[in-house]
């Protein structure tokens, strides 16, 4: 908007007295209307598009067996977001609901889609961030024919984040919406540096344990072998399945429920025994067969 500032009289009653009116102009300056001010004399702004309702993508209409609802191309350039709010008394067909995204308003170039359900009742709110200039829903149900549907969509010129506060109680689903994210956990060492936290082959977070204490023995199903003096929680579902303990080195095979094991090797010498250890996912009878061979490391490069 154009504003401009003119200085003329005013009423008759105030004829004598100069006043300066400001003006704006909708249309570059052809037409000029003036600003409004409010009964305190403070001027108006209004706050424009920052919600609107979508109503080309909003219905109330219920929807037969395999019904279809689908809204309008809209041209979304002056938002940022859409949120969804989706209440019905039927389930969606598989991947039933869908955003879609154009950049000409013609094809379709991206879509999201989800399955709705009707076991929320409080109904299912979505957030999604606008990402080519037009959007529209395309909403198709399941078998069974809706008696109520509530299908609203608010277009947001700000971002909106799909954050939600509940009880601590509040049981969560898997038809609960979330944001995804991906992270990298870094930690910093005693000399100042920063590593990445690592993982095992398997996926679970590295654990290790710095400082062993020799002395230490745990009977495990009937079988006393040295431990460190801190267990892993990592190692915690892992059973002692073979020993070999008839002098140095001796060898102590462990192996989980799902087939994974590792196997300890202790290296016996006056006043500097070692420990060390190879892990794997399956087939522990072969590797305990071929345990001398074996390559074995520290405890926080074989976990």
């Amino acid at each position: 908007m154009t504003i401009a500032k003119s200085t003329k009289k005013v009423s008759a009653d105030l004829s004598e007295a100069p006043s300066t009116k400001t003006h704006g102009s909708t249309d570059g300056g052809t037409t000029w209307v003036p600003v409004k001010v409010d009964s305190s004399g403070v001027i108006s702004v209004a706050s424009t598009g920052v919600r609107t309702i979508d109503s080309s993508n909003s219905t109330t209409t219920n929807l037969g067996n395999g019904g279809v609802y689908t809204g309008s191309w809209v041209d979304v350039l002056d938002y940022s977001s859409v949120i969804i709010g989706i209440l019905t008394n039927q389930d969606s067909a598989t991947d039933g609901f869908q955003v879609q995204y154009s950049s000409n308003g013609t094809d379709i170039h991206h879509i999201h889609e989800f399955t709705i359900s009707s076991n929320n009742p409080n109904g299912v709110h979505l957030v999604f961030t606008l990402t080519y200039q037009y959007y529209r829903i395309v909403y198709t149900n399941g078998t069974t024919p809706q008696t109520s549907f509530n299908l609203s969509s608010t277009l947001s010129a700000q971002n909106t984040t799909h954050a939600h506060a509940h009880s601590i109680d509040f049981e969560i689903s898997g038809e609960h919406v979330a944001q995804v994210v991906k992270a990298i956990l870094a930690g910093k060492k005693p000399n100042g540096d920063y590593v990445n936290v690592q993982t095992t082959a398997g996926g679970n977070l590295k654990i290790s344990v710095e400082e062993f204490d020799t002395a230490a023995e745990t009977q495990l199903d009937g079988v006393v072998a040295p431990i460190t003096t801190a267990v892993s929680d990592q190692l915690k579902d892992y059973k002692i399945s073979n020993v070999d303990a008839d002098g140095t080195p001796n060898y102590y095979g462990f192996e989980e429920k799902d087939g994974a094991w590792y196997i300890m090797k202790e290296t016996l010498s006056a006043g500097n025994d070692t420990y060390t250890y190879i892990a794997g996912v399956s087939d522990l009878a072969t590797s305990w067969t071929g345990r001398a061979g074996l390559s074995y490391t520290i405890f926080s490069s074989a976990f």
